[in-house]
């Protein structure tokens, strides 16, 4: 029995060194990750350049590309050491600094940082890098031809380009002398005993709008009025990129729509929050924008408070108060923002006339606005050379620091912040009671887009817009004649849009512009007959 049990104990012992045996043969042994962090080539493959172009000391890589290379956007070829990763990532780079890459060795614990430094190689001959025209709005290169671009109606004969030549290079005739392009002009550079000509001419482009669409008609003209409008309750419009924007005295809401078009209609619901919204004879009165911010004012006769009050957006819930002025001295209604109100801008507004105000309003309002925050009080300008400016009168800032006044008795005009009258439109070329008018830019060309509130004698309410470019808007103000407006498309008259001729009390109205690179969005609105969006286009 002892024997059979001392054989079952051998047996056991011999499968367990077996088995021990056979686990050891099935361990893997976990290879030595390689601990190597190298760049070992680097390249511009876009430059073809020859290998002594490149070279390599320690960590600092230094590349020697052609002349006239734009090295703010190269896009590197780099080998690195099998198994490690490279930071940044390859891509489009700008090298016109040193740039730094950090190879992480296999073991990624290894790393090493390379600095890539581009030079760009001296002119090996003369050449134009560059012209510089004023007038210009594009200068092209095609080889030896150069195509300065400007807008149709540009004078040509003196242009005076400053040309940028490569080092030790001269040109003729020189850079910044007067020439006319009425014809290409040729321009020789000298580079040592070499020289190439240049042929620069000019090429007119179309400037402004070409085209236009309308987005919605809701006037007495296509007898859609919205359900909102009362005889005399809407005289204001404003719009983002996003939504038209009209308030109503009659309910003190303030409708939106968006400017997509198509089957929209304003709805009862479709309304900014006016949550927080108190006071004023009415408590909304005007609108404007200013970016994807909301602007509105109440109105109150003299001794209540002035308020504009800003929304952030179309989604915000409370509008924050951006200018109070108690005890008010006249009866404000429409005012205007130019800049950014949540930076630095300029909020312009004056007096209507009349009822429970002064007889005569020729003073504007301005607020300065620093950081967002408005000062407590405005800077007063009293307008010289008017008695009045009338009913629905509206001061907006212009470009070149001066301001933009109109009203039902008086045509646009330019006045300086000090109060003097710089530039009349003239009444016989712009209608009787034009007002709600706003300036603005367009691909190189200038306008005033108005609501005729009254043509004639007849209440015949009409957006229009006219082409006020010139090289001084002070100047084309002054010599635009009835000729010029009489027709549309044949002079400054360059659209017109009847909304109606509805009677109401007041025959006010006002307009709204949206900027945009491809297009401007124009809304005009005439009180009791209606609104109008257009889309003008390149």
């Amino acid at each position: 029995m002892k024997k059979v049990f001392n054989y079952f104990v051998n047996l056991l012992l011999a499968m367990a060194l077996i088995g021990g045996f056979t686990a050891c043969d099935d361990k893997e042994e976990t290879p030595d990750l390689s601990s190597e962090a190298m760049i070992s080539s680097f390249d511009f493959a876009s430059l073809d350049l020859p290998e002594s172009a490149v070279s390599m000391d320690g960590n600092v890589i230094t590349v020697t590309v052609p002349f006239g290379t734009d090295i703010t956007k190269l896009t590197p070829s780099i080998s690195i050491s099998e198994g490690a990763v490279i930071n940044p990532k390859i891509g489009e780079m700008d090298f016109s600094s040193d740039v730094s890459f950090i190879v992480t060795a296999e073991d990624g614990q290894t790393k090493a940082t390379y600095t890539v430094k581009v030079i760009v190689a001296a002119p090996t001959d003369g050449s134009i890098t560059e012209i510089l025209v004023s007038e210009a709005n594009e200068v092209t290169f095609d080889g030896n031809t150069i195509i300065i671009k400007v807008y149709e109606g540009t004078d040509v004969t003196a242009l005076a380009p400053e040309i940028v030549l490569t080092d030790g290079s001269t040109v003729s005739p020189a850079s910044g002398v007067a020439q006319d392009f009425t014809n290409a002009i040729e321009y020789t550079v000298s580079f040592g005993d070499e020289t190439k000509v240049y042929t620069v001419k000019v090429e007119f482009v179309p400037y402004g709008f070409s085209t236009t669409s309308e987005v919605y008609n809701f006037s007495a003209a296509t007898a859609s009025i919205p359900f909102f409008f009362t005889a005399d309750g809407e005289r204001s419009i404003a719009a983002t990129k996003d939504f038209i924007f009209v308030p109503s005295k009659a309910n003190s809401k303030i409708y939106k729509i968006s400017t997509a078009g198509g089957a929209a209609e304003f709805t009862e619901n479709d309304t900014l929050s006016t949550t927080g919204v108190t006071g004023g004879v009415w408590k909304i009165a005007h609108v404007r924008t200013n970016g994807e911010a909301i602007l509105a004012s109440n109105m109150n006769w003299t001794g209540g408070e002035y308020k504009i009050y800003k929304w952030d957006d179309a989604n915000d819930l409370e509008p924050s108060v951006l200018v109070s002025l108690p005890n008010v001295e006249a009866r404000f209604e429409n005012f205007e923002v130019f800049g950014d109100v949540n930076g630095d801008a300029m909020v312009y507004a004056m007096e209507f006339p009349g009822f429970n105000s002064v007889p005569n309003n020729i003073t504007v309002y301005m607020w300065t606005i620093t950081g967002g925050v408005a000062s407590a009080q405005p800077e007063k300008v009293t307008l010289a050379d008017i008695a009045k400016a009338g009913n629905y009168a509206n001061a907006c800032g212009l470009p070149d620091g001066n301001i933009l006044v109109n009203g039902a008795d008086i045509t646009p005009t330019i006045y300086s912040t000090t109060g003097e009258q710089l530039a009349v439109m003239a009444t016989d070329a712009i209608g009787k009671r034009t007002v709600g008018t706003t300036y603005f830019e367009f691909n190189g060309a200038k306008y005033l887009a108005t609501m005729l509130c009254e043509d004639g004698g007849e209440k015949n309410q009409k957006l229009q817009i006219f082409d006020v470019t010139g090289a001084s808007l002070i100047e084309t103000f002054k010599t635009i004649t009835a000729a010029d407006t009489q027709v549309v498309g044949e002079g400054r008259l360059v659209y017109e849009l009847l909304l109606g001729n509805e009677l109401n009390g007041n025959v006010s109205g006002a307009t709204t512009i949206v900027v945009e690179e491809d297009k401007v969005i124009v809304a005009g609105l005439a009180t009791a007959n209606g609104l109008a969006v257009v889309e003008l286009m390149k």
